[in-house]
């Protein structure tokens, strides 16, 4: 087996050729992943726990991956191909785009008041 860096700090992508059954599953939602590595990481996202810190701005994130991307934002060297198409803003990553249209240019509102159905 391919040793895998520690789960917090993002990457790990490398994996055997063969495929291998999902036989690790998560005790608090049941997904499963094909090693111990991938299932760690995915317990990060089951706790409030963000202990990797943005020098620049001080935002926190819980992988360092994510973080040292976040921090290269900050020095302008970033590529962002996904350009909104209401106002231009660019992003880097297509979920961070979607994200984006959903809040700030869409009128869907999924959740209503249990008041007043508003």
């Amino acid at each position: 087996p391919i040793p895998h860096p520690n789960p917090m700090e993002g990457g790990g992508d490398n994996e055997e050729s063969a495929p291998k059954r999902k036989s690790h599953a998560c005790d608090t939602c049941g997904k499963a992943f094909r090693d111990v590595y991938h299932l760690k990481r995915h317990r990060l996202s089951h706790t409030d726990e963000r202990p990797f810190q943005c020098p620049v701005c001080q935002q926190r994130f819980k992988r360092k991956d994510r973080m040292a991307a976040h921090v290269r934002s900050h020095q302008g060297h970033v590529h962002k191909p996904y350009a909104c198409g209401h106002c231009g803003k660019s992003f880097s990553r297509p979920d961070h785009l979607n994200s984006h249209v959903r809040q700030v240019h869409s009128t869907e509102r999924p959740f209503k008041c249990q008041r007043c159905e508003a």
